[in-house]
């Protein structure tokens, strides 16, 4: 019965521990670009030894992708445009460090070899051990305001771009702005990629290949404290989410979430929300089913709803983040 009693605790502890890994997103790595995307040299060497520190699995984007490589304790580093601070100041703390990190990139920007941007040739250059190159687009534009036909033709001809230039196979791709809808969502499935996003969150065996979600690194959402929560957080075990679509259509977003497992009374009380003014009261539709919708819009281009639910350890977190858009008319 002991036995029994064991292994049922067991269960319920690690219901949602399901491989999960954390994914963090960086821009800049300097003190003089702006500081909504950019984070110091120092910080970030502040992170790298705190992972190391604290015994973290620093992987590829590759190996979290192949769920039997993913270790405990997952983190993989991404940065996405391919900024010139990647080269001069990230790549040596990367060394340092002995850990690898995904740069997503726009083709065109090196292409037509803007200063701000890394060189073909600096790309080759450190392109190995600890770099490795993906798709991010051929020009950055907000690919919910093109034509199905032109989003496709700027997944496409980046990809061929990269594998001429660099010799990428991987179809990984990394939503410019973090920006899709539902259509855009079904042509990267249809085309073959691993979509990632710039909503906050871990990720597990259950996460959505085609919008996979990663911690944005910046300003007050880089520094420490906030670094460590994120960093141990874990995922949601979610089944379904609805909408998929993220464009609000001009109303206020409603969320709903369906859980694999069932929610207890006691873990419901803990399961908070948060959107553009605070806290969001969640309505729960059943044990495994929630409710989410703010009182207020959301200012701005983009807003997002957030859910933390504490897990038995200690200042560790599961956590969920949906973007929403405002489309331009």
């Amino acid at each position: 019965m002991k036995l029994i009693i064991i292994l049922l605790s067991f269960w319920i502890v690690n219901v949602y521990a399901k491989n999960d890994c954390v994914v963090l997103l960086y821009h800049h790595f300097s003190e003089k670009t702006p500081k909504s995307t950019s984070i110091s040299p120092k910080l970030f060497e502040e992170q790298l030894q705190y992972l190391q520190e604290n015994n973290f699995n620093v992987i590829s984007l590759s190996e979290m992708i192949e769920k039997d490589k993913r270790p405990k304790k997952c983190v993989v580093l991404t940065t996405d445009d391919a900024f010139i601070s990647v080269y001069d100041k990230a790549y040596p703390l990367l060394k340092k460090y002995q850990m690898p990190m995904a740069v997503f990139i726009t083709t065109q920007a090196s292409d037509k070899k803007f200063k701000a941007m890394m060189s073909w040739e600096q790309m080759r250059e450190i392109q190995g051990k600890f770099i490795a190159f993906y798709n991010h687009g051929v020009s950055h534009k907000h690919l919910i305001d093109l034509s199905l036909k032109e989003v496709e033709e700027e997944i496409i001809l980046a990809q061929k771009r990269l594998e001429k230039k660099l010799g990428v196979k991987h179809k990984f791709f990394a939503y410019p702005y973090g920006e899709y809808n539902e259509r855009i969502y079904n042509l990267v499935r249809k085309l073959g990629f691993i979509g990632f996003g710039q909503q906050s969150g871990a990720l597990n065996d259950n996460s959505d290949l085609a919008i996979l979600p990663r911690y944005p690194m910046a300003d007050n959402y880089a520094k420490m404290k906030s670094f460590k929560t994120k960093v141990n957080s874990r995922a949601f075990d979610i089944k379904t989410v609805f909408p998929i679509n993220p464009i609000t259509k001009g109303k206020i977003p409603r969320l709903t979430l369906e859980f694999l497992k069932p929610i207890d009374k006691n873990q419901q009380k803990q399961f908070a929300c948060f959107g553009e003014k605070g806290s969001i009261k969640p309505i729960w539709l059943s044990d495994s089913m929630v409710f989410i919708q703010d009182k207020v819009m959301f200012e701005g281009r983009r807003g997002r709803y957030n859910c933390t639910m504490p897990t038995s350890e200690k200042g560790v977190y599961y956590w969920y983040s949906k973007q929403w858009i405002k489309q331009s008319s």
